[in-house]
């Protein structure tokens, strides 16, 4: 059962996204990065629901825990940048938002990685 690794590989490809979009600084910046938002939104509701029905995670309750927190801590991080980072504030300091979206990205792929080592150590 691969579900939650396969959805954290699609987050991670939504942020990686944004990251290039803002990169692009082009004319369609904000749109593009709010298909991206609705994207990772999406996918985010999906690993909860992947993280409830995986098998791995019912019988092992100290790593679900533990993966609860690092998706909890994600999330919080993920939704305070896009707080912080409205459509207009991306247009006005794109580098800045692009050094900022690089920083959550890394937090994002290591959070990834951990899921990865973590629960193929127990299938």
């Amino acid at each position: 059962m691969a579900e939650i690794e396969d959805i954290f590989d699609r987050i991670v490809a939504c942020s990686a996204d944004a990251e290039a979009a803002a990169a692009a600084k082009d004319s369609g910046l904000a749109r593009r990065l709010l298909q991206i938002r609705v994207a990772y939104n999406d996918e985010s509701a999906k690993l909860l629901h992947a993280v409830k029905a995986d098998p791995r995670l019912k019988t092992n309750a100290e790593i679900a825990s533990q993966l609860d927190a690092h998706i909890s801590q994600m999330r919080v991080q993920m939704g305070r940048m896009q707080a912080k980072w409205r459509m207009h504030e991306i247009e006005a300091d794109p580098a800045s938002y692009l050094l900022e979206i690089k920083r959550i990205n890394r937090a994002i792929e290591e959070t990834r990685d951990w899921v990865r080592a973590t629960l193929g150590a127990i299938r």
